[in-house]
């Protein structure tokens, strides 16, 4: 049997790396895709958020997160 939760952990991953990546690939996404589709929680709040972002017309800004 063929455990997928890692396929889809990782699918989720690559989706969300993308958005903050590639800002312009919410185009897409926007249409295809809820936060509801999301198995992990915490990929379908960071969704839920860069979606917030789009719609107030934001930009998604990344900062560095100091080392420890």
């Amino acid at each position: 049997m063929i455990d997928y939760s890692d396929k889809i952990k990782r699918s989720e991953q690559d989706i969300i790396s993308l958005l903050i990546l590639s800002p312009n690939s919410i185009y897409f996404f926007i249409e295809n895709i809820s936060p509801r589709d999301f198995k992990d929680k915490r990929h379908a709040i960071i969704y839920r958020a860069i979606q917030y972002l789009f719609f107030q017309k934001k930009q998604l800004t990344l900062f560095p997160l100091p080392q420890f």
